[in-house]
This record gives C-alpha cells, sequence and structure tokens, in this order.
C-alpha cells in the first residue's frame, strides 16, 4: 500500500497551482520522518536540473540520491542535479528517492506532505511548478521510530513565513559530513540491483537491466561481475559480508533510507541459494561455464550459449560453499527475524542453513575439486576449515545453540593476511573474540588488524593497505570493515579506527589523483568499467564492443571497480580492456558497503550496534500488574506570559539551545 501524489505536470504560465502528476510512494514512515520514493517527470530536454520545495511547515531531507541537498531556512530546500543524473530527455521519468524529517508534532506523514510546493528549474530557466496532493490509499502502516531517529531534536515552528521563491538559482549550501557515505551506500545497493539474474520486479531501479537467463535451472540470484556466470561461492560471501552489516549496525541503513533496499539486496541471493538447495545433500555451486561464457562479449538479456548447473552432492562434496552458504543463510535469518511482511522467512533460511552446514559436516572436501571449472576463476585456496568456523559463529548467533559455538572454537585458528570471499578466518576471529570474550580470540582479532592496517611498509603514498593486484580495493575495504566492526563491537585493543576509515575515504576520492573509484559517485570516476552489460549501446547486433571508443553508454552506478594494480597510488588506468584495474564483482561491493555501514554508526549521530534478536522464550506465567504511578500534577499556569510580539525572542532563544545541543 502506498501515497500517490502528482508531481510537475504543468508549465510556467498557469495561473493556478494544480495539483503534480507522478507516483510518491511512501515505503516507511515513524514518528516524524519517512522513507520516499518518487518519480519526477521532465518536460523539457536539460543538461541539468533543480528542484525546489517549499512547505509551510518546517522540514528536512536527507539521502537525496540524484542531487545535492541545500537549504534556505528551515521551510525551503533545494535539490541541485548530480552530473549524472542531469542530464534529461523531454517526456523521460526519473525515479529517486530520500528521507523526509518534519516536525513529531505534525500528526502524520501525510499532513506533513501535503504542505509541500515543487518547482522543477532547467538550465534555461524555465520552471514548473505545482502542489502534492494525497490521494485516498491507505497509508503503510507506521514502523517503529528508528533508533537513534534521523532527527533527534524538534524543529522550531515559529520561524516566519518565507516570501515568494526567487526568480535567481538558489545556492546549495554544503551538506553534513555524513552524507557522502548515506549517498555512497544508496549507490552501492544499486549496483547490486544492476547484477540481478532472471526475472526482475517491477520496483526495479536500474532500469537499463532487462530480465534474463529465465532458462537457467536457478533461476534468480546475481551475475558474478562484468560476466554472466553465477558463481555460489563468492556470491555467498558476497551475502554473507553485507547481511553481516546488516545484523550489526542496523540503524545505518535506517538513517540512510535504506534498510527496505538491503533487505531487497540480500534476499535475491537467499532465494535463489534455497532454491539452489535441490536436496539435502546437495547443492547447485555453478550455472553457467566461465570460458564459454567470457567469449561472449554481449548483455545478459540476449545471451544464448549453454548455461550448465554444476553442484556438489555426497559424492562430490564442498565443505566450503556448503559452510558459507550456510552463514549466508543464517545471517540473513537475523535479518529477517521479526519481519512482519514475511514472518516465516526467517525460519526458512535457518533451516535451510542448518541442513547446508550438516552437509558441509558430513562431506568434507573443497567443492572446487568437485567444480573443476570453478577452480580456474575462484579456487578455494584456503581450504574450508574457516569456512566451516565462519557457518558455525553465524548458526551460533542466529540460535544461540552452544553446540555451534562449540564447533567453531574447536577448529584451529591462525592470524590471517586478508579477509575475503576465500578466506573467512578473520571474520570468524573477531566474531568469536565478540561472544566469547576470551583472550585468544580477542588477541588473534587484534593482531590481523593492527598487523595490516597500522604497517605503513604494506602501504601505499596515500594511504592504501595494499594486498594484491587482484581487486586491491576489495581487500583494503574488507580489512577495514572487519576491524571497524571488530572496534565498534567492543573488542578491546584493535584501535585501528582512523586508518580503517582511511581505506573508504581513499576510495571515494580522497587521494592524490582525486579519483572516486566507485561509479556515480563525485566528479572524477571511472566511465569505463570492464562490463558487458554497461558497455551495450542497445540492442541487437553490433551494440556491443569492448573496444568502443569512450565513455560506457550506460553508467554502472555503485559499483567499485578493482583499483590499483600495485602498491602505487598511479598504478590504475580506466580501460574497458583492463580487468585488473577496472573489473567489477559482487564480492568488491560488499565489504565496501558494510565498512560504509559501520561509519555511518558513529557519523553525527550515537548509532549503537543493534544487539542480537534472541531466540523466542518460553512462555512464561504473566507477572503481576505493577501499580500505576500517581499522575504528575499538573504545572501551574505561568503568571507572566509571553506576549505575541514577543514570539521572534522566543524563537532566538530556541535556535540559541539548538546550537549547544549540536557542540556536545
Amino acid at each position: 500500500m502506498f501515497v500517490v501524489v502528482s508531481w510537475l505536470l504543468f508549465g510556467i504560465a498557469a495561473s493556478r497551482l494544480e495539483d503534480c502528476s507522478g507516483r510518491f510512494e511512501v515505503i516507511d514512515n515513524w514518528e516524524g520522518g519517512c522513507n520516499v520514493e518518487m518519480d519526477i517527470v521532465i518536460k523539457k530536454g536539460t543538461t541539468a536540473w533543480i528542484l525546489g520545495l517549499i512547505s509551510r511547515e518546517p522540514l528536512t531531507l536527507a539521502n537525496f540520491w540524484a542531487g545535492e541537498v541545500g537549504w534556505k531556512g528551515t521551510k525551503e530546500i533545494t535539490v541541485r542535479s548530480y552530473d549524472w543524473a542531469g542530464k534529461q530527455s523531454p517526456g523521460s521519468v526519473f525515479s529517486t528517492g530520500f528521507v523526509l524529517n518534519y516536525n513529531p508534532a505534525i500528526k502524520s506523514y501525510k499532513d506533513a506532505i501535503k504542505k509541500i510546493t515543487l518547482t522543477l528549474k532547467y538550465t534555461d530557466r524555465t520552471s514548473q511548478k505545482c502542489r502534492i496532493v494525497l490521494d485516498d490509499k491507505p497509508s503503510p502502516k507506521p514502523t517503529p521510530k528508528p533508533d537513534p531517529k534521523p532527527n533527534p531534536t524538534p524543529i522550531p515552528t515559529d520561524e516566519p513565513e518565507p516570501g515568494p521563491n526567487p526568480t535567481e538559482e538558489p545556492t546549495v549550501k554544503p551538506n553534513s559530513p555524513c552524507d557522502k557515505y548515506k549517498r555512497a551506500l544508496e549507490l552501492s545497493l544499486l549496483f547490486y540491483e544492476a547484477q540481478r539474474s532472471g526475472k526482475l520486479p517491477p520496483n526495479q531501479r536500474v532500469k537499463w537491466r532487462k530480465d534474463s537467463a529465465l532458462n537457467d535451472e536457478i533461476v534468480g540470484g546475481y551475475y558474478d561481475a562484468g560476466d554472466y556466470v553465477k558463481f555460489g561461492f563468492p556470491m555467498a560471501a558476497a551475502t554473507t559480508m553485507v547481511a553481516w552489516g546488516a545484523v550489526d549496525f542496523k540503524s545505518s541503513y535506517q538513517r540512510a533510507g535504506q534498510w527496505a533496499n538491503v533487505k531487497a539486496m540480500i534476499k535475491w541471493a537467499t532465494d535463489y541459494f534455497i532454491e539452489a538447495h535441490t536436496s539435502k545433500y546437495e547443492l547447485v555451486g555453478q550455472i553457467g561455464l566461465g570460458d564459454v561464457d567470457h567469449a561472449y562479449w554481449g548483455r545478459p538479456e540476449e545471451m544464448t550459449m549453454r548455461r550448465p548447473s554444476l553442484r556438489i552432492s555426497a559424492s562430490k562434496p564442498g565443505s566450503d560453499l556448503a559452510a558459507e552458504t550456510a552463514a549466508a543463510l543464517a545471517a540473513a535469518s537475523i535479518v529477517f527475524k521479526g519481519d512482519q511482511a514475511n514472518p516465516e522467512y526467517s525460519a526458512k533460511c535457518l533451516r535451510h542453513a542448518k541442513e547446508l552446514y550438516e552437509f558441509a559436516e558430513k562431506y568434507k572436501g573443497k567443492y572446487s575439486d568437485s567444480i573443476p571449472d570453478a577452480a580456474n576463476f575462484y579456487n578455494s585456496w584456503s581450504g574450508f576449515q574457516d569456512e566451516l568456523a565462519w557457518g558455525a559463529v553465524w548458526l551460533y548467533r542466529a540460535t544461540k545453540d552452544n553446540t555451534y559455538l562449540n564447533k567453531a572454537k574447536a577448529i584451529s585458528l591462525y592470524t590471517p593476511t586478508e579477509f575475503s570471499w576465500d578466506n573467512k578466518m578473520a571474520g570468524a576471529q573477531i566474531l568469536l573474540a565478540h561472544v566469547t570474550k576470551e583472550t585468544g580470540y580477542i588477541q588473534n582479532a587484534r593482531n590481523f588488524c593492527n598487523n595490516l592496517l597500522n604497517d605503513n611498509n604494506r602501504k601505499t603514498n596515500d594511504g592504501l593497505v595494499f594486498i594484491q593486484q587482484w581487486g586491491s580495493l576489495r581487500h583494503a575495504s574488507n580489512i577495514a570493515f572487519a576491524c571497524l566492526a571488530g572496534q565498534a563491537l567492543g573488542i578491546p585493543g584493535i584501535s585501528t579506527k582512523v586508518p580503517a576509515k582511511r581505506q573508504i575515504d581513499y576510495i571515494l576520492g580522497d587521494n592524490s589523483r582525486k579519483f572516486s573509484y566507485l561509479v556515480g559517485f563525485g566528479k572524477s570516476y571511472p566511465k569505463k568499467p570492464h562490463h558487458r552489460g554497461a558497455s551495450c549501446a542497445g540492442v541487437g547486433v553490433g551494440q556491443c564492443d569492448i573496444n568502443r571508443p569512450g565513455d560506457n553508454p550506460k553508467v554502472l552506478m555503485g559499483a567499485l571497480v578493482g583499483g590499483p594494480k600495485a602498491k602505487d597510488d598511479n598504478a590504475y588506468s580506466d580501460e574497458r580492456n583492463d580487468y585488473i584495474c577496472n573489473e567489477v564483482t559482487t564480492d568488491y561491493n560488499a565489504g565496501f558497503q558494510s565498512a560504509l555501514a559501520v561509519i555511518l554508526s558513529d557519523c553525527g549521530g550515537d548509532d549503537k550496534p543493534e544487539p542480537e534478536p534472541e531466540p523466542e522464550p518460553e512462555p512464561e506465567p504473566e507477572p503481576e500488574p505493577e501499580p500505576e504511578p500517581e499522575p504528575e500534577p499538573e504545572p501551574e499556569p505561568n503568571p507572566n506570559p509571553i506576549p505575541a510580539s514577543c514570539s521572534k525572542y522566543k524563537t532566538a532563544l530556541r535556535l540559541s539551545l539548538l546550537f549547544y545541543e549540536a557542540q556536545r
């Protein structure tokens, strides 16, 4: 159920403000705020646009991923389009979203929204204006207010009404330091939508992608990289990594307005894993053949090559693949626990996780020995002991069953030099340190973080921790996430917050090149990532060419490229043929995205990792009701009420107190 309002219906010459036309959907709401998705109807061709919102009540708008947000007072907001979003053809519909915060004294988001007037300005200085009018459809059920709430301080309400909207373009004020991490988080989730295989949903935001691979034995899941093989092992590893960030830093996704999107991202993978678990001791671990797939440079919607299903079984075991998939499903079961929209899904994920872990233990072996084609691309170099520990600790977190904790503790641990799709030992140790508080695990976690993040010999001049040439930024952000999470979860002795955050800032453009390695973020970013679909200009023969001159026709929003291929900040080239520097994969984004979630938990607020949900307790007798407290006495009337003529001083007094709260 949703709320529809209209957008940008009529031209400048209208004498009366008309209703807008288009989609305006409130997907979540709480006291004082709501998450909104909307369509902007572009009436005229333009290379840039400015969206103005004027309200009769004070409000704030955050995380508008298509443009920079600025304010004029508390009742006028402007959004200036980013370069990638500004170029629009006449009649196009541009989909975006944001978080709207308003005074908690307003009873509902409907009362806040209906008081907004919208103006769209084009580069030729013409404009369109309309008002939002809600229809009578049922509204979404309010969700519990995020903790901490997105706008913890009530906005002053007695500021004078703004005057008419000036004809000159408004000045955009700088965003808060947290906004860049929120924007990067949202972009990363868009990349995962671009990687979807199968039947795409109606709310698919990456519109240049269509249905594909509908004849696969297991439909759905994610394409691995710039190609179209569905490699189950790195797909599961990426899912677990993202789910970890969602489990422990849920409030960051809520603050960024991305909780629904990250759940959708995780579920797209877990739905696939559940279908791929074709029997108790059988799991489809790969669809498609690497070399055959790589010989095709085209759109996934048009591919016709043979795509066989390759699987592990009792006779062809894969403990690493089964245990990693169990970890992903166990972590997802925590994410979806208590989800009112799908109350059975958490238990379903957990049931498959338990069976897959039993499979991993009972029939031991490396999956890449049983699926030889995978060995050419994602060989299990570290073996399966790390996945057995990793899967067990996630099952313990999901069930609180000490049997799983003891299984994890029974596996010999060591201090690794990476945290990756292949080697999960560092993650297992950090979680074991968190749940057991035992000295050995704490020391191993501390050694991993301090050895890698505080050793300048491993770093480039700009501070990037360099592990290896393949996916150097992936390795740096995975380490950053693990250690940021470990410190946030209270593991003593990990003091690497600054160098860990440095890895993420480096990726987002804080480097000597002033170059963002996240597609669509900032002013300078990769324009030619190694990605088949994004390189295609259209449908049919001749539309896709790896050697096409110029930028990719499609912008692969939110994709993290491989990065420098040597311990040299300049060892990077934005070339489509350079699959070391410029390929993208689902596992490249996973640790990076979860690191953003940790940073946001400590950015401009007091977010803390949410406690893990406890298993459902056995029913207990209801306690005797406690006597209700005596009501507070009514305050005495003010003998010296402030006259209306002094309201401006009241406002000034209130604003001054807000300043002191900002300085806390």
